[in-house]
């Protein structure tokens, strides 16, 4: 069976509130008429849920009741080492992404590796 609109994203009510449903439409950048087809049962894309949690400064764990926290944080149920090590991953992977940008706009090349007394080395000059 398939989940409804409001049944996926909770507090899209809470979101949308007193608004009319073209003011909330343009808000996030889609016509009235597609509006209505998600407020009638179609999910939205993950890019357009990502764009009503970015315009309305939610997280979307809140947006689809996986957490009480507005802005984003530790999702329910999740306790502080779990929530650390997720944080910490995520800041690994911001990380690796930076560097794999850097690596790239240097023309992706890398020193080549030479063997040394079998060990892996990096060959300067």
């Amino acid at each position: 069976m398939e989940k409804s609109f409001s049944a996926v994203f909770p507090r899209i009510k809470e979101l949308i509130g007193n608004k009319s449903v073209s003011s909330f439409a343009r808000a996030i950048g889609i016509n009235q008429q597609t509006m209505h087809t998600y407020i009638n049962g179609r999910l939205p894309s993950l890019e357009v849920a990502a764009r009503i949690a970015s315009t309305f400064g939610v997280s979307l764990d809140w947006l689809v009741g996986l957490s009480d926290d507005r802005r984003g944080g530790t999702p329910a149920g999740v306790d502080a080492a779990t929530a650390d090590l997720q944080k910490r991953i995520h800041d690994l992977e911001v990380e690796n992404a930076a560097l794999t940008k850097a690596l790239s706009l240097i023309g992706g090349r890398r020193a080549p590796v030479v063997k040394t007394g079998g060990s892996p080395a990096i060959k300067t000059a």
